[in-house]
This record gives structure tokens, C-alpha cells and sequence, in this order.
């Protein structure tokens, strides 16, 4: 029988593997955004930073949530 703390455990592996999706999907940004053959080169740069910045942040409170959850 699953408990409540195991349930927790099970979302926020979840998350983990959202976080590395879309950590992923922010270096194809990130390259596309780069590219200098392109009129549009740079153009998220700073939208970028923010997203990174933001996305680290969760990142951060994501692992120490893993880590408080009591595991049976």
C-alpha cells in the first residue's frame, strides 16, 4: 500500500524528469538564439537569462524537496 510520502516521491521524480526536458529544450533555445547567420540572433537573450535564472531556482528547491521526503 502506497503512503502519502511515497506519493510525493513519485510526483517530484516526475518534476525531475520534466526539469530535464525542458532543461533540454532551453539549450536548443539557446543555440537557436545564438545563431549569428541569423537577423534575429540574440534576440531572447535576456528572456533567456531570466528563464535560466528562474529554472535554476526550481531546480534547486525540486532537489531539497527530493531530499526532505522520508522514503520507507
Amino acid at each position: 500500500m502506497e503512503n502519502n510520502n511515497e506519493n510525493k516521491y513519485q510526483v517530484i521524480q516526475q518534476i525531475l524528469v520534466l526539469e530535464s526536458k525542458i532543461e533540454n529544450k532551453l539549450r536548443i533555445l539557446r543555440a537557436l538564439d545564438e545563431d549569428e547567420w541569423d537577423s534575429g540572433a540574440y534576440d531572447l537573450h535576456d528572456q533567456l537569462f531570466q528563464i535560466e535564472s528562474t529554472f535554476s531556482k526550481l531546480q534547486d528547491q525540486t532537489f531539497r524537496a527530493n531530499k526532505v521526503i522520508p522514503r520507507t
